[in-house]
């Protein structure tokens, strides 16, 4: 049977396959043409109805494939959650040494950076007056900031070092693999 032979609801196979909602309808005040509006009358009734099924049959396909990608890349996000939280607790101190220096490092800058900004002002004025006397940092600054920074390459290094040797732990190794064995079976 062609397209073009269907005239009334009645006869027509689209509305048994669930393709169509049998003349005009509404959904949420909005009203649904049928099918037969926009179709081409010189196709055949069952290719028609095969193509409808097998766009729907692609559509889900498409629709599963981006579900499992959007459950795979959050399964993957999960075990690298963990895999972070495990590496912070087993580096703690390691850190914390590291962001304690680099806060002392932070405070000790702000103190040169004023300490110099005085020092300029007081000379610019003795310079203006033609007094003699000059101020500079005190050396005992900068050396403690200098000390400080190469403290700080070693506490990254040992924090470095101290992941490295999380991330060939067994227990590490194991996160997220309890999960690939479940998805397996």
């Amino acid at each position: 049977m062609k397209l073009s032979e269907i005239d009334d609801c009645s006869i027509c196979p689209l509305p048994g396959e669930g393709l169509c909602p049998g003349g005009m309808a509404c959904y949420g005040g909005e009203p649904i043409e049928p099918p037969c509006t926009s179709w081409d009358g010189d196709e055949d009734v069952e290719d028609y109805i095969e193509s409808v099924h097998a766009s729907i049959l692609e559509r889900e396909e498409y629709e599963d494939r981006l579900r499992e990608e959007r459950e795979k890349k959050k399964r993957k996000n999960e075990i690298a959650k963990r895999k972070r939280q495990y590496l912070n607790i087993y580096c703690y101190s390691e850190k914390h040494d590291v962001k304690s220096l680099k806060k002392q490092i932070k405070s000790y800058e702000s103190i040169e950076r004023f300490a110099d900004s005085i020092a300029t002002a007081f000379n610019i004025t003795n310079e203006m007056f033609r007094y003699p006397e000059r101020k500079e940092v005190n050396p005992e600054i900068t050396e403690r900031l200098k000390s400080l920074r190469e403290k700080l390459k070693e506490a990254e290094q040992k924090l470095k070092d101290k992941q490295k040797e999380c991330r060939n732990t067994e227990k590490y190794k194991s996160i997220g693999k309890e999960q690939e064995d479940e998805e397996k079976h």
